[in-house]
């Protein structure tokens, strides 16, 4: 019986061994099968083994779950990249405005600055203005003046009394003739100062307008002074005093007229 036991393990152990056998490549024992020859070089297993995109095995297909991730990873990606092309095109869109703005407050500037500039210039002409102010000189202080002190040798009235009176001049229509010649000559140099004002702030800006007028002034004042002179009180309102006043009320309206493009701003 003990024999018939171990014949019935000897013979399970043999079919384990055998069972064994079908499922192990064989090692290249002496008492195993040799191992089947591999083909030479790399052989590419057929398309239909891997059933992966582009022919790629199966592993390194991604689940459907992962492409779906990796889909919307990637359009969030480039939304954000669009996003931001938006924001710096917007950007340099709002720079270029702005520097659009600052150059034109600078050309108004610049404008206003250059009007400026040339109603304070002086012009060319404005030689014309420098010699009505000489002719004015030579009206008043030579040919008035001249006038003057040829009466008062001829009157007798002396220095330095300013007008003749009873006692430098008792004969009375010398004394008239005198103050005549004399209240003519007051009355023109009374009025020079704003002759001179006025046509130098005109000639600034219209030179030949101011050149005239003050010509006018100038003929105005002769005629003015000789009406006066001639020991005749009316006789100081003639043609050519209107003449004059027409030249002095020019050069007033020339004035004003820049005064208020000047303020315009």
């Amino acid at each position: 019986m003990i024999q018939s036991v171990k014949a019935g393990r000897e013979a399970a152990r043999a079919n384990a061994r055998a069972r064994v056998a079908t499922f192990v490549l064989p090692c290249g024992g002496p008492d195993e099968p040799p191992l089947p020859q591999q083909p030479q070089g790399r052989q590419k297993p057929p398309a239909s083994t891997f059933p992966g995109a582009n022919g790629a095995p199966p592993s390194l297909v991604p689940p459907p779950a992962v492409a779906r991730a990796l889909q919307l990873a990637e359009e969030r990606a480039e939304k954000q990249r669009a996003a931001q092309a938006r924001q710096e095109k917007e950007t340099v869109a709002a720079m270029v405005a702005r520097k659009a703005v600052l150059d034109a407050e600078a050309e108004a500037i610049k404008e206003e600055l250059r009007k400026k500039r040339q109603l304070l210039a002086v012009p060319k002409e404005f030689g014309l203005v420098a010699g009505t102010a000489v002719a004015s000189f030579v009206v008043h202080h030579i040919y008035m003046a001249t006038k003057v002190v040829k009466a008062r040798k001829k009157y007798e009235v002396k220095y330095p009394a300013l007008y003749a009176d009873k006692d430098n001049c008792p004969n009375e229509a010398n004394r008239t003739a005198f103050n005549c010649v004399q209240r003519g000559h007051q009355n023109s140099l009374e009025n020079l100062p704003t002759f001179l004002g006025l046509l130098t702030i005109a000639g600034l800006k219209h030179p030949l307008t101011a050149s005239a007028f003050g010509a006018a002034y100038l003929l105005g004042r002769i005629a003015y002074f000789e009406g006066y002179s001639s020991g005749d009180p009316t006789k100081r309102v003639n043609v050519g005093t209107l003449i004059g006043y027409i030249g002095l009320f020019g050069l007033a309206g020339t004035c004003i007229k820049i005064a208020s493009t000047f303020f315009a701003k």
